[in-house]
């Protein structure tokens, strides 16, 4: 006998940009929460400069062209919105979470445009979360469980990129750059390559 399902409807299209929409309405709350995923994990890595694509992420809400990491924090926390952002080895993602009220969400969704668009990766701040992701790397080297997953990972996939730490390792982490990011943001945080 076959059976119906029924789930969510799910709109669907596709920006001018490139970047593939999907939708899902639903009025139980008013909010909106936006996911936008890049084809921009830690396998994206370059060989020599593992570790760049959690820097990007980790840097994203650090500073646009006209604000500062603290003007970017207050104005989220004004609007009461949330911001995330993360890396694994398939994907990168960037959310916001805001009420649905426009006058508390369109400038919300305007700010998290503009992180997606023009991050500053201020040099100052670059060095704060290098030191904070190499302290991460010493916790992990202490941790039984994080050395065998690391193990487990490079027995998987051998030379494989998803074989590497998303953190990345000390030597390269030490070596990135501001440039870096830039060029790994300019390349893999594009329209054709996400999808909301």
């Amino acid at each position: 006998i076959p059976q119906a399902f029924a789930g969510p409807k799910i709109q669907h299209w596709k920006l001018e940009n490139g970047a593939r929409v999907y939708f899902v309405e639903s009025r139980e709350l008013p909010m909106l929460q936006v996911r936008v995923v890049f084809d921009a994990g830690s396998s994206r890595d370059a060989a020599n400069q593992s570790g760049v694509a959690s820097l990007t992420a980790a840097m994203l809400d650090e500073g646009t062209d006209s604000q500062s990491a603290d003007d970017i924090a207050n104005r989220f926390e004004g609007l009461g919105a949330e911001f995330g952002a993360g890396v694994d080895r398939d994907m990168a993602s960037v959310s916001l979470r805001s009420l649905s009220d426009s006058t508390l969400l369109d400038p919300a969704l305007d700010l998290f445009a503009r992180i997606l668009a023009a991050p500053a990766f201020p040099a100052e701040n670059l060095e704060r979360q290098r030191a904070q992701t190499l302290v991460g790397l010493q916790k992990d080297a202490q941790s039984p469980g994080a050395v065998a997953e690391k193990a487990f990972y490079r027995e998987l996939y051998g030379s494989h990129p998803y074989a590497s730490d998303p953190l990345g390792d000390e030597t390269s982490l030490k070596t990135i750059t501001r440039e870096d990011l830039l060029v790994f943001h300019r390349r893999h945080y594009v329209g054709a390559n996400a999808w909301v």
